[in-house]
């Protein structure tokens, strides 16, 4: 997604470029203009479709015009057109600081399932963005991964003190590069490029902290505002040469290290491994190593002692995961999954369930909660793995009482009364709650049709066929449908 939406949007400026630097020179017709604009749409319009970050283009191009064009045209500087470009270029930042003052209710609202609130995150990142830039002036294995998980959040501009450290350089880097903006516009054009890069990810919206794909094409902002430096340091007479070692000495650094990288990602195991020696504070790095274990486990070619090593190995991890968080679900479903299915130790894995109980009561959910509840619930239902139902239906209850609008926490509460076939009254109830709460989602016609066709309520069966058809406008699930009424020759 990251690379397809970079791809489209670094096409979109070279288009940009190729117009406007003949513009620059001689001026540009209507016809031309137009065919830019043609030619910006489109590739704007895929760049979205790969990831929504794509929509910042326009603001990488007027990043472009401020920085580099100036509003040159036909060999003189327009001013309309520069002051025009400086206007629109501060637009966003002014809403981006318009929403931090007073985050709108679609912005609150993301952040109900997020352990941090919308200043946590600017907070954080403005350390997580020298993360950023550190790791593309040292890639090494020793600070990338999958995850970051184990970077502390930001609680004020002290806590850590890191956090205000990081706002003054900030500030002083983009002070310093506007200063310089006639010397080396290259320098402002790339601290821009990198900031706007992160504005959409890395900024406001209610996203989880740290992904290394986010700085894909804002990397390239970097790399250009240190040719901007270098070309101020060293492009003089005697210093020339120096260029042409930078490569010589860069280049092996970067081939080892990518060797090493490549070594570590050949293998699943070795992967997840990698991760967890580098971040063995990382919940979700012990995590993906204890499942890679755990598959290993039900590998048919292992013997019986290289099993229950896979296991015990895996099971060391979801420990460690608990250790490190004592209320994340994934590690007391994964050690419940382990001590029931594999140990036959159903005491311990009652205990993990009574934790996870107490967890689900006391914390705000996550969606890598909800995925652990998932797994859970298909380990109870689909792999025979063996709770107490009074427990399960003790935590069912709790998320109905926290979340009763959640249509996850509804899926998981039908299928386990389904499960157990008991209460076909209630589970009518949550199919029909289900469907007012998003008529559109075809998820629980099916099972809402069923449920009328078993009492014979026919009037009920073609409500909800209706319904479904309605929201089904281009006949998707015309089939699906058809198949309800399908009987059986036996």
């Amino acid at each position: 997604m990251a690379q397809l939406s970079t791809l489209f949007m670094l096409l979109g400026l070279y288009q940009f470029l190729s117009y406007r630097s003949r513009w620059a020179e001689s001026g540009g017709s209507a016809g031309e203009i137009l065919a830019l604009l043609v030619w910006l749409s489109l590739l704007g319009t895929l760049a979205v479709y790969c990831k929504e970050n794509g929509a910042l283009l326009p603001w990488f191009i007027l990043v472009v015009e401020v920085c580099l064009f100036k509003g040159l045209w036909a060999g003189r500087t327009n001013v309309a057109l520069k002051l025009s470009a400086i206007v629109l270029l501060t637009i966003p930042l002014l809403l981006t600081i318009a929403w931090i003052v007073n985050p709108p209710g679609f912005i609150q609202s993301g952040y109900t399932i997020r352990e941090f609130d919308v200043y946590d995150r600017l907070m954080t990142q403005l350390r997580v963005s020298w993360h950023y830039v550190g790791w593309l002036f040292w890639p090494s294995s020793s600070s990338l991964g999958f995850h970051h998980d184990d970077i502390a959040l930001s609680r004020s501009l002290l806590m850590p003190a890191s956090t205000l450290l990081a706002l003054i350089a900030w500030i002083t880097v983009l002070l310093t590069s506007v200063y310089l903006r006639n010397r080396t516009p290259l320098l402002l054009f790339g601290v821009l490029f990198f900031i706007v890069g992160h504005s959409m990810e890395s900024s406001f919206l209610a996203l989880e902290m740290v992904y290394e794909h986010r700085n894909y094409l804002p990397s390239m902002g970097v790399f250009i505002a240190f040719v901007g430096c270098c070309h101020i340091c060293f492009y003089r007479e005697g210093m020339k040469r120096l260029y042409r070692y930078v490569p010589a000495i860069t280049i092996p650094i970067l081939f080892t290290l990518l060797l090493i990288r490549a070594e570590s990602w050949s293998q699943a195991l070795t992967l997840s491994g990698e991760n967890v020696r580098v971040h063995p504070l990382s919940v979700r790095s012990n995590y993906a190593h204890g499942y890679s274990f755990l598959s290993l486990a039900d590998d048919e070619s292992l013997d019986s002692v290289q099993q229950v090593v896979a296991l015990r190995a895996s099971r060391q991890y979801f420990l460690r995961m608990h250790e490190i968080d004592q209320d994340d679900l994934a590690a007391l479903v994964s050690l419940y999954r382990i001590d029931s299915s594999y140990f036959g130790q159903a005491d311990q894995a009652a205990v993990w369930l009574e934790l996870g109980y107490k967890a689900v009561n006391s914390k705000t959910l996550q969606p890598s909660d909800v995925s652990a509840l998932n797994v859970l619930i298909e380990c109870l239902v689909a792999s025979g793995c063996e709770a107490d139902s009074a427990i399960i239906w003790r935590i069912l209850e709790v998320l109905d009482k926290k979340y009763p609008s959640n249509q996850h926490y509804i899926a998981l509460r039908y299928r386990y009364l389904k499960f157990q076939g008991r209460d076909a009254q209630m589970r009518s109830d949550l199919a029909a709650k289900s469907i007012a709460l998003q008529p559109y989602n075809p998820g629980f016609y099916r099972e809402r049709i069923y449920q009328c066709s078993q009492i014979g309520d026919v009037d009920c069966m073609y409500e909800n066929i209706s319904q479904w058809f309605f929201y089904d406008s281009q006949r998707r699930d015309t089939l699906s449908i058809k198949r309800l009424f399908l009987v059986s020759d036996k």
